[in-house]
């Protein structure tokens, strides 16, 4: 009889004891913090400043000889590798704190770095052979990430050529967003507070019809690649990562 009823007995000492002790244990010293661990979740250290895939793209699609202009260092996960291996990078950013950390990071490229807006940067510099867009311009709706983009393209020389990683439906969201809406053509838009622009995710479609509209021809991808993300909420990143050529 004992037998039988001792996989109970278990199960009841699992389900109901070993917790109820632990919350004893906290009741009688409430300040101290409880840290609940997924491990699916866990970050590698250096993941967040890993080069992202781009930077192959850059490499397989340009030389380093080629003057490229980078449109939004961020925090230069793919800016300085870029640099430091010898390729001939402009990058810009709107964020002073970006820039002035890059500078710091990279003294020796310190004129390489300006915290303006594309179309401002470098402005001693008419045409770059190649621009590298990568998870930047993408905001607010669909209509003025495609303003921005026509922007952008006058910054390249004739049959120049545009690397871009945009971010694409399917990644998975951040959660405290207010509001969505969907484009006719499947992309999605989220916002999140009044205080930020709006995030848009392109569809396959959308993607291709913002950059033909911008002026440019898709002649590699769009491709779509999934990164996982490491830090809270977790989930996926995709991204559409293809290259185009200005087709002025």
């Amino acid at each position: 009889m004992l037998a039988r009823l001792l996989p109970l007995i278990v199960c009841f000492l699992l389900l109901w004891v070993l917790p109820l002790r632990s919350l004893l244990r906290y009741l009688e010293n409430p300040n101290k913090s409880i840290t609940i661990v997924d491990t699916s979740l866990v970050e590698n250290h250096n993941s967040h400043n890993s080069p992202l895939p781009i930077c192959d793209y850059v490499r397989l699609f340009s030389s380093p000889l080629d003057k490229g202009l980078y449109v939004g260092c961020g925090n230069g996960r793919n800016a300085f590798p870029l640099l430091s291996e010898g390729w001939n990078l402009y990058a810009c950013d709107v964020s002073n704190f970006n820039i002035q950390r890059a500078q710091k990071y990279l003294p020796q490229y310190s004129d390489r770095f300006e915290a303006l807006s594309c179309d401002q940067a470098f402005s001693y510099i008419p045409e770059f052979d190649y621009v590298i867009c990568s998870r930047a311009l993408v905001y607010g709706s669909f209509e003025e990430s495609l303003q921005r983009f026509k922007i952008l393209r006058r910054r390249l020389r004739p049959s120049g050529i545009l690397l871009f990683q945009l971010p694409a439906i399917g990644t998975d969201l951040w959660p405290k967003w207010v509001n969505y809406a969907i484009t006719e053509m499947g992309s999605l838009i989220v916002g999140y507070n009044l205080h930020s622009p709006s995030k848009v995710y392109l569809s396959f479609t959308d993607v291709c019809d913002l950059l033909e509209r911008a002026g440019f021809k898709i002649c590699n991808g769009p491709t779509p690649y999934d990164l996982p993300r490491g830090e809270y909420p977790g989930g996926i990143v995709r991204n559409w990562l293809g290259v185009a050529i200005n087709n002025n």
